[in-house]
């Protein structure tokens, strides 16, 4: 998988450096949703910044974004894991982690763990994140 503009800043972290910014996915800001296009064979994650964290939701006082998108293109593994149900639903819309994971046979992927332990897991040819302003 190829990272195009931006790296994860450490393994098991919530923060990624993108577009002369760091992005906090975790703190000031809620994981919004998932889609799928199965014709152009795409994923979106988003992020919307939550106004009571402003203007600071990102970790970075110089980002100024609404939200984020990560898109992954040539996805070849698109999987989500059961939530454990004894977390409230708000749990679902933080990232606790995430991580490469390397499989030399079929390529890597980035898995993100919810706080509610739901585990969403995709493998693509490249991933890109944009910005909403």
């Amino acid at each position: 998988m190829r990272f195009e503009n931006f790296r994860l800043e450490y393994q098991g972290g919530v923060e990624l450096h993108a577009l002369g910014h760091n992005w906090d996915l975790h703190n000031g800001v809620d994981f919004s949703g998932l889609r799928y296009d199965a014709l152009s064979g795409q994923v979106v994650l988003e992020w919307v910044a939550l106004p009571k964290f402003a203007p600071n939701p990102w970790g970075d006082a110089s980002n100024t974004a609404t939200g984020c998108r990560l898109r992954f293109c040539d996805v070849t593994l698109l999987r989500l894991g059961p939530r454990n149900e004894s977390y409230p639903s708000a749990e679902a819309t933080c990232v606790e982690t995430i991580e490469t994971i390397t499989d030399p046979e079929q390529g890597d992927s980035l898995q993100f763990t919810m706080q509610d332990e739901r585990v969403i897991e995709i493998r693509s040819g490249s991933v890109l994140l944009e910005r909403e302003t």
